[in-house]
């Protein structure tokens, strides 16, 4: 599946999901019933000069939701693209208009920054 171009940057993505509704998504009354969270993790080759953004969404549970992959060029710094990471995470988690996400990313500085 295709994605956006962001400034002259290809991006290919990959959705999947599982054929099921999330668990604790919405309860009676439109209530929230849990949180999910959402793990990102970048990965970096200059052989290819791509970025790759990698992004998984569990429930409370810890059971698999939602996984989404996308390829971005040029290659960028890693604080960059983990923090670019986030930003799609963060995009992506609005537009599933899913409920009470914790995000977890692999840099230090990204995570602590703000």
């Amino acid at each position: 599946m295709r994605g956006r171009n962001h400034s002259n940057n290809c991006c290919h993505a990959a959705i999947c999901r599982t054929g099921q509704r999330p668990a604790g998504m919405l309860g009676i009354g439109g209530r929230n019933r849990g949180r999910f969270k959402c793990n990102i993790d970048a990965s970096f080759s200059a052989f290819t000069n791509r970025l790759g953004i990698e992004m998984c969404i569990r429930d409370k549970e810890g059971r698999f939701v939602f996984a989404k992959t996308m390829w971005f060029i040029p290659i960028y710094l890693v604080d960059v693209g983990e923090a670019f990471g986030l930003y799609h995470a963060i995009q992506w988690i609005h537009d599933l208009r899913l409920p009470n996400v914790d995000f977890e990313v692999d840099s230090k500085q990204v995570a602590n920054y703000g």
